[in-house]
């Protein structure tokens, strides 16, 4: 029994690194066969679950609730390409497999279908955030953010494709690769630096959307879990809030509330990278060879261009440089 119970939570462990990123695709095919896990597909999507009380001023039942959820995982775990995810307040993560897209789609439909159907019969309420489907393992993660990001967008908010595809346009302008680069160059006290940057390219009415800031907050996310699996780390160890992301993204309804969440975790990352051996200058490293690997045609380049793409003097650099490659 201890035996399943262990093989039971490195199961969750591994499909919760899958969906955020924290595991490259041939390492999570070789864990979970290993796990009994078959996660060979052409088409992968994520599903997200909430079930809660109606009415939030009736008396909740945990007998009720267990009930009612148990129900839905019955529902679930007839689909041999369905993997679940329970979350610890609650919420269920699916991920559906599949050989091709329509299949896929047609398999989450029925299911959300039944799923509404038995929810509908008792005195709790469904929300579903879908992602969209991918033809790629790696891109699980993608899936998962946008499950996220329509879980949180509230009903009540009514929004049009056109409002949302503005949205989207307006995320365009956000550098993807600063948040990256600011975990692997930049220390805590360059937090608000980094963040006001980030968003400057925004426009006011932009911030208030909370689609916005929920792909912001999962963009941040995804940049750690990226670091800390470069790094060797357990993402969920080194960032244990970020098992409850859901959770977290329910209470950003504020610009403040959202860098005030995007500094906790990034402090917590900054800080896991530093205790490494030389974690802050491996990052520094490789992002210099990633600009020279770039630009080495360029007759042009110079120490000094180099050192400020790693944020320290030709001479820091140099030496640093040095030590950690044993190259000059």
């Amino acid at each position: 029994e201890q035996v399943e119970e262990n093989r039971a939570m490195l199961r969750d462990r591994l499909l919760f690194k899958l969906v955020v990123g924290a595991v490259s695709p041939t390492e999570a095919i070789e864990k979970g066969e290993m796990l009994g896990l078959d996660l060979i597909a052409r088409c992968y999507l994520v599903v997200i679950l909430k079930i809660e009380l109606g009415d939030r001023t009736e008396q909740y039942d945990h007998d009720e609730y267990q009930q009612v959820q148990s129900i839905v995982m019955g529902l679930v775990e007839k689909n041999p390409d369905i993997f679940v995810l329970k979350r610890d307040w609650g919420d269920l993560m699916l991920i559906i497999k599949g050989s091709t897209q329509e299949y896929l789609e047609e398999e989450c439909d029925l299911l959300l279908d039944e799923i509404r159907q038995e929810v509908a019969k008792s005195r709790y309420q469904l929300t579903i955030g879908l992602g969209c489907s991918k033809k790629r393992i790696a891109d699980i993660s993608q899936s998962f953010v946008e499950a996220l990001v329509n879980m949180q967008n509230p009903a009540g908010e009514n929004r049009s494709g056109a409002n949302q595809a503005v949205d989207r346009a307006e995320l365009l302008k956000v550098d993807k690769s600063a948040a990256e680069n600011y975990l692997r160059s930049g220390v805590k006290d360059g937090f608000d630096e980094f963040f006001n940057a980030y968003l400057q390219p925004l426009g006011e009415t932009a911030l208030k959307s909370n689609l916005i800031k929920n792909y912001i907050f999962v963009d941040v996310v995804l940049a750690i879990t990226k670091l800390v699996n470069d790094l060797g780390g357990e993402v969920d160890k080194v960032i244990p809030e970020l098992n409850s992301i859901e959770l977290i993204m329910s209470n950003i309804k504020t610009i403040e509330q959202l860098r005030e969440q995007a500094c906790k975790i990034m402090t917590s990352a900054l800080l896991y990278r530093d205790s490494q051996p030389n974690g802050q200058y491996k990052n520094l490293i490789r992002q210099a060879k990633e600009y020279l690997q770039l630009h080495y045609i360029n007759p042009e380049l110079s120490l000094n261009e180099v050192a400020a793409q790693a944020n320290l003097s030709s001479s820091h650099f140099s030496f640093v440089f040095s030590q950690e490659t044993g190259q000059t």
